[in-house]
């Protein structure tokens, strides 16, 4: 019972007392009023002074609860929010109270706490420095690496993962610290893979290399991975927790598959003119006395199935050169780093002047040995045609990215091209000539006049790479939130969701921006985004945001509020599209939102057309406010973001209110266990009453 509580309990005995008293008198009195006619006076006398007293003691009482008790209710409500969440806070106590400086005394003490929290961290930080220091390194190298690397526990959720993983999986929605690797790769290999190495590791077999390879394909299908599972050593404190390391085969297996169709289509187009050609030749050698004209045609048959078979050799051929260069290429180029290593080789004395000129393309190739070939061919050309100046040049064509080799003069005969493409290329990585960096890049060169009068040039065709046409990534964090060991030391039996302490859920917390305020009359959704807190850590590597396309027009009004205009989505998917994508990212996290019960009623509307229901449990920080800080009035983001220290940016877009809020959730997460909300089912019911009395109020 809070002191409150005491408070007025303790008038109503006061009071109940005092009737009692009067009651009685008035009884005894009554008894004896017609001997003492005087006691009548004296009942009224006493009846006035009671009511006097009870007066002058509500009055009392009202003045006490209002200037005292209630001021404290509020310095309590206010010292959680310093000590737990904004150390700054000001305290919202109403004038006049009976506290005389004490909520100074407190808002001091606050700063000193502050001042103190700080010299602790600054002490940490430098005591830490070194470890600090290797941790940052460690990052710097997995940020490098590329190859994509996940780290995992025994119930295989992922407990680290670097920016190539990002990359190679093109930032797969169920990507995520502490989701399960079976949502981004196939079960089945991964399972068989660790079987093998557990049985290995039991019999104490290959102990000293428990790493095994493996081909896995991801959920959708739509990539072959290449990959590498170890075991992780008992010093990790991951007990059965392991390490995958990966990278992208897909192209390299679909060329395969393509040379094989390729070689077996070869087999079976050229079994007919061979058999021609075998029967022909059989019948001449065996009848060498048959007459001219059976030999002439027979001799006819052997000339038209040769040239047949020649012919379907070189379309062979041709493919086939094609295909090893899918299998050689080595990465996505951009022109303008291939052409300028090229230019800084002649930039000793005596080399011709070389000029990269255009605009720049991605290409995709073998960078080494096309820097090598392409140096070759301009020393080549300066050696045939005393040439001076060269202009390196590339531009998009018919078959690929174009690379020329400009000059002043008359093109080079192909002779000349057929001689210096059977030399060997210069300083080359294994045996290589000329013309096999043109095969592996499956493509030809040769030599033609130039646009510009007097000029010729050297053209060669290589191919161009998907960069060209998707947009730049987002820029990752130098130091990106990408691990959490501390995942892997949670039980495995923790029970239901609802019985799990707030503080090891997982959390997305989101927000949507629409076409206007009514759901139900056609309002839509035209952006929705999302962040990801895992173990009270906002990951904002881990981030979900699209614009949707309403279908219909967005109003002025409701453009002033968010900036998303018609033009922004014309081009964008529907909410078809949206919320399955949303809800893959989600997965199986608690959601979280403010005045989520708005967004959420957008969602559910779509459920039926979507095909997605979402049955997450959800919170609502509005409501979590409500219940913590019903001493205030203002339970607005801003109002909630100012009372509790949170820096706001980004406001009315749906990314930058989710990260808002996730920064207020944290907080509020705090303070709701030092009230002893600890788990989840404690704070949905804690909201649910919030809820219900406000329901109430409304009545009224």
């Amino acid at each position: 019972m809070t002191a409150r509580s005491k408070f007025w309990l303790l008038l109503a005995t006061l009071l109940g007392v005092q009737l009692i008293v009067l009651g009685f008198g008035a009884w005894w009195l009554e008894t004896r009023l017609q001997q003492n006619i005087a006691a009548a006076e004296v009942l009224v006398v006493l009846a006035g002074l009671g009511m006097v007293l009870a007066t002058a003691l509500v009055i009392t009482w009202i003045f006490l609860d209002r200037s005292l008790l209630q001021a404290l209710r509020v310095l309590r409500r206010g010292v959680g929010i310093i000590t737990q969440a904004n150390p700054q806070h000001q305290l919202e106590i109403r004038s006049p109270h009976l506290l005389d400086d004490l909520p100074d005394a407190m808002h001091e003490l606050g700063l000193e706490l502050d001042q103190i929290r700080t010299e602790v961290a600054q002490a940490l930080i430098s005591g830490a420095k070194n470890a600090e220091e290797q941790k940052s390194r460690l990052e710097a190298v997995l940020c490098e690496l590329t190859e994509g690397v996940f780290v995992c526990d025994a119930r295989c959720r992922i407990i680290l993962y670097n920016p190539a993983a990002q990359r190679i999986l093109r930032n797969h929605a169920a990507l995520g610290l502490g989701r399960s690797l079976h949502d981004v790769l196939t079960r089945e290999p991964v399972e068989h893979s660790l079987e093998v190495l557990s049985r290995a590791m039991d019999q104490n077999r290959d102990t000293n290399e428990p790493e095994t390879e493996f081909v896995c394909a991801t959920v959708d299908q739509e990539m072959l991975l290449r990959c590498r599972l170890r075991l992780l050593s008992a010093d990790m404190e991951i007990e059965s927790g392991f390490v995958i390391a990966f990278d992208d085969i897909t192209r390299q297996v679909r060329a395969l598959g393509q040379r094989d169709d390729l070689l077996r289509k070869v087999l079976e187009d050229n079994r007919g003119p061979v058999a021609n050609i075998r029967a022909a030749a059989e019948n001449l050698v065996t009848h060498p006395d048959m007459n001219v004209e059976t030999r002439a045609r027979f001799e006819q048959i052997i000339a038209q199935e040769s040239a047949r078979l020649s012919e379907q050799l070189d379309r062979a051929g041709e493919r086939t050169r094609a295909l090893v260069g899918n299998e050689w290429l080595t990465g996505d180029l951009y022109s303008a780093d291939l052409l300028g290593a090229v230019v800084h080789r002649f930039k000793r004395a005596g080399d011709p002047l070389v000029v990269m000129t255009g605009a720049p393309l991605w290409l995709h190739g073998d960078s080494h040995s096309l820097m090598l070939l392409l140096e070759q061919l301009i020393r080549r050309i300066q050696t045939a045609s005393d040439v001076r100046e060269f202009d390196l040049n590339v531009l998009m064509g018919d078959r690929g990215v174009y690379i020329d080799i400009v000059w002043q003069g008359d093109p080079i005969g192909e002779s000349a091209l057929a001689k210096w493409s059977s030399e060997p290329l210069m300083s080359a990585v294994g045996v290589l000539t000329v013309s096999d960096v043109i095969d592996i890049h499956g493509g030809q060169i040769w030599s033609q006049r130039a646009r510009r009068r007097g000029y010729s040039l050297i053209r060669l065709p290589v191919p161009v790479s998907h960069k060209q046409w998707e947009l730049p990534r987002e820029k990752l964090p130098p130091r990106p939130e990408f691990y959490d060991f501390g995942l892997a030391s949670e039980p495995s039996d923790l029970g239901t969701l609802a019985e799990l302490p707030l503080d090891r859920l997982t959390y997305v917390v989101f927000d949507t921006e629409t076409t206007g305020l009514k759901p139900s009359a056609g309002d839509e959704i035209v952006s929705i985004a999302g962040v990801r807190i895992v173990r009270n850590r906002i990951l904002t590597s881990e981030t979900f945001e699209r614009l949707v396309n309403p279908k219909r027009n967005i109003p002025k009004r409701s453009i002033r509020f968010h900036g998303i205009t018609d033009d922004m989505v014309k081009d964008k998917p529907p909410i078809e599209v949206a919320i399955p994508q949303f809800k893959e990212f989600v997965g199986d996290a608690v959601l979280v939102a403010h005045n989520g019960a708005f967004d959420m009623k957008f969602i559910h509307l779509k459920e039926a057309e979507t095909g997605c229901r979402f049955d997450n449990p959800m919170l609502d920080t509005l409501l979590l406010s409500v219940f913590l800080h019903d001493h205030v009035e203002d339970h607005t983001l801003d109002g909630i973001a100012n009372r509790l220290g949170v820096e706001i940016s980004g406001r009315h877009t749906a990314l930058g209110d989710a990260l808002v809020t996730a920064e207020i959730f944290v907080r509020l997460l705090d303070v709701l266990i030092e009230h002893g909300v600890t788990r989840l089912s404690e704070a949905l019911e804690a909201s649910e009453r919030v809820v219900t009395i406000r329901t109430e109020q409304a009545r009224f």
